[in-house]
């Protein structure tokens, strides 16, 4: 019986079986030479075993004499408890034995609940979100909240990012919540746009420095607007560097607003610990000056006002080249392809789908 999970070809040709146990079967043609010397026949989709049983092959899942089943990684999900679900055509095996059904770009799960799939994102029927790498499914990132007040809000979202959240009041209307991204790693911070005034920006100062113990390095305000540098006054008394994109300080001085101190064209690499941070300009959409973090560690994106949260309106049009943001979003996918989660100016992260939905919003 041939249990396989991979196939890879040596500096001689040959197609070589990396079996469950680390041993390795070599296949000549339609024969499989067994690591104890022995052969199994392939014929068409069935294998024929030393002993006289039989194997049958399924895409790249074969079926042993036994009903175990071995899987090659391309069609199966790696569950984020560590299971296995195998895919067959357009239905998934999952590890209880129940099915699951796909139909164009949805799940039907085996209790009728149903997962919807955007781009290499599966939402789950709670809300969650699993990533999918190639054809793997790899465990979903589990947000938990780490500081809540009246006024600010942080999520830590993985290892070294976490969101904050603050808030715009516009007297009468329902206030409008705010986010940033601080990336925080060997004591070091570097935040993505301020909270929307300097109190809480303080207040954001102080957790990162009192209960992270982490140094802010570095505050990035994406664009133009209150919600984005608001809070930068703070951050400046308390001695903490600003970049931003050269057009944003220029605006910011003709607008009279606190202005970022040092300026950059188009991108911008800074370190955290011993990681990069990358902040890029990939052209207009929300404003002409809208620009994107990304942190290649852990492939999570700060894309600001630029990207839009699902199901969410165009939004404020004020200073937005509609014509263009389409294209500069396309950009950002283009640039960066192994995203995994996507940090949106307002409303709710996602994953690469978010890209797709903005692209798709302003067509």
């Amino acid at each position: 019986m041939i249990c396989c999970v991979a196939f890879v070809t040596d500096v001689i040709g040959q197609t070589v079986v990396v079996n469950p146990d680390g041993t390795h079967s070599v296949v000549h043609g339609n024969v499989i030479v067994n690591p104890n010397g022995t052969h199994s026949t392939v014929h068409g989709n069935v294998i024929v075993n030393p002993d006289g049983t039989h194997s049958t092959v399924h895409g790249n899942v074969i079926v042993n004499p036994n009903g175990t089943h071995s899987t090659v990684h391309g069609n199966v999900i790696v569950n984020p408890d560590g299971t296995h679900s195998t895919v067959h055509g357009n239905v998934i095996v999952n590890p209880n034995g129940t099915h699951s059904t796909v139909h164009g770009n949805v799940i039907v799960n085996p209790d009728g609940t149903h997962s919807t799939v955007h781009g290499n994102v599966i939402v789950n029927p709670d809300g969650t979100h699993s990533t999918v790498h190639g054809n793997v499914n790899i465990d979903r990132v589990t947000e938990k909240n780490v500081y809540n007040s009246a006024s600010l809000i942080i999520n830590q979202i993985s290892e070294y990012v976490y969101q904050h959240i603050s808030f715009l009041d516009y007297g009468d209307l329902e206030k409008i919540s705010c986010n940033g991204m601080i990336v925080a790693k060997d004591n070091e911070a570097v935040i993505f746009d301020t909270p929307t005034d300097n109190e809480t920006s303080r207040e954001l100062i102080d957790w990162l420095t009192q209960s992270l113990k982490c140094k802010i390095i570095a505050v990035v305000p994406t664009h133009y607007h209150i919600d984005n540098l608001g809070g930068l006054e703070e951050f400046h008394r308390q001695g903490i560097i600003s970049y931003a994109y050269n057009k944003t300080i220029q605006i910011a001085k003709e607008n009279g607003s606190t202005m970022p101190k040092q300026g950059f064209d188009k991108y911008l690499n800074l370190n955290v610990g011993n990681e990069e941070v990358h902040i890029e300009f990939c052209g207009e959409g929300h404003t002409c000056d809208n620009i994107i973090g990304y942190f290649p560690l852990e492939d999570i994106m700060f894309g600001g006002c630029l990207i839009k949260e699902a199901r969410a309106g165009k939004g404020n049009l004020a200073e937005a080249n509609v014509e263009e943001w389409s294209e500069t979003v396309r950009k950002v996918k283009m640039k960066y392809p192994k995203v995994k989660k996507v940090i949106t100016g307002h409303g709710k992260s996602g994953g690469i789908e978010l890209l797709d939905y903005t692209i798709e919003l302003f067509e």
